[in-house]
């Protein structure tokens, strides 16, 4: 997992605006004394971000890549060799991971085929795009790569696929805030209120191999 923090040059702000009133709106301020007072497993979160669902890629496939808490440990550095050693052991992995991409394909493409029968494919394309780009981000982030660089070809794209597929560049469903909170407390090795002064509650962009969020520096106040 990565995490990303905005560089230090923030957006634009809207025209007409107040900076103070916009940097309220935008970040949740996080109190000095925070732990001091409750335990970290207690962090306040928006309410949007305690009660989203899980992201689309867990639950479509991620039932597929479950490990256990030893093979979870022994994978804390990215080793292929490790990993290889891992999958070999569980060749019905390979098969259900094989038997689910040719399903969930088959079936946007029999709906295709079947749009195409019935004289509805051009009153289907941009449903049809919309699912093909859902279906990517359920098969995970290796598709959606796949997707951001086809993405980039307006010349071989027709626009409503292209439109869709522009979605996946920093529009994915983001995962859990709290856990993002977390991993940032564990690779940074600090509090998040000692690093942070604020630091928006949903993140400002989300891709297939990472998410944003815009903090305000405790110590230097820099964004």
């Amino acid at each position: 997992m990565i995490l990303f923090l905005s560089p230090s040059t923030p957006p634009p702000l809207p025209a007409n605006s107040n900076f103070n009133r916009y940097i309220r709106r935008q970040f949740r301020r996080i109190p000095a004394t925070y732990h001091s007072c409750r335990p970290r497993t207690n962090l306040p979160l928006p309410v949007a971000a305690t009660a989203r669902d899980v992201d689309a890629f867990t639950e479509y496939s991620g039932y597929i890549f479950e490990l256990s808490t030893s093979e979870a440990d022994s994978l804390t550095d990215y080793n292929i060799s490790k990993i290889a050693a891992i999958y070999r052991n569980k060749p019905l992995v390979l098969v259900r991971r094989l038997l689910q991409i040719g399903t969930t394909f088959g079936q946007w493409f029999a709906l295709r085929y079947i749009d195409s029968v019935t004289e509805r494919s051009d009153q289907m394309f941009k449903i049809r795009a919309a699912e093909l780009r859902k279906i990517l981000v359920q098969l995970g982030p290796a598709y959606v790569k796949i997707a951001q660089a086809i993405s980039s070809r307006a010349d071989l794209i027709p626009p409503s696929y292209l439109e869709e597929l522009t979605l996946l560049q920093d529009r994915i469903t983001p995962f859990s805030t709290e856990v993002a909170f977390n991993t940032i407390e564990q690779e940074l090795g600090s509090p998040i209120d000692v690093l942070f002064s604020e630091i928006s509650p949903e993140p400002v962009a989300a891709a297939s191999l990472g998410q944003v969020y815009q903090a305000r520096l405790r110590h230097s106040g820099q964004v």
